[in-house]
């Protein structure tokens, strides 16, 4: 299971509960919390890197050294992806005008239409 780069000295607790509830509840044999940065680098079959991992509510940056978190030097910020979307949705409706009303319902309808027509994303 992964949990995030950030914070980790903090949910000590939680994670203690989570692994409790492997054993007992789900009756695993094994179990592992490893935290989410260097298994993202393996997946690029790299082993040190910088990970950014931009989320809706939260950008993480933790650095990886020989598939190593470094939690000390890993920082976390409230830019996220709600507020790159409020961010265009303010675009739109200055460039809009008064064409169309553009809201909440009509964002999103908005994102999956420039995501699934507009960008071009690269397969590995």
């Amino acid at each position: 299971m992964t949990e995030p780069s950030v914070g980790l000295s903090e949910r000590y607790d939680q994670r203690e509960q989570i692994t409790e509830t492997a054993f007992e509840s789900l009756n695993t044999s094994t179990f592992a919390l490893v935290p989410a940065a260097p298994l993202k680098l393996f997946s690029t079959l790299q082993y040190s890197g910088v990970v950014v991992d931009f989320g809706a509510d939260l950008t993480q940056i933790t650095p990886v050294e020989e598939g190593y978190a470094s939690f000390f030097s890993s920082s976390s910020y409230r830019v996220s992806g709600r507020l790159v979307d409020m961010y265009l949705l303010s675009l739109l409706q200055r460039q809009n005008k008064a064409e169309i009303p553009i809201n909440t319902v009509n964002l999103e309808m908005i994102k999956r239409d420039l995501k699934e027509k507009q960008w071009d994303l690269p397969t590995y």
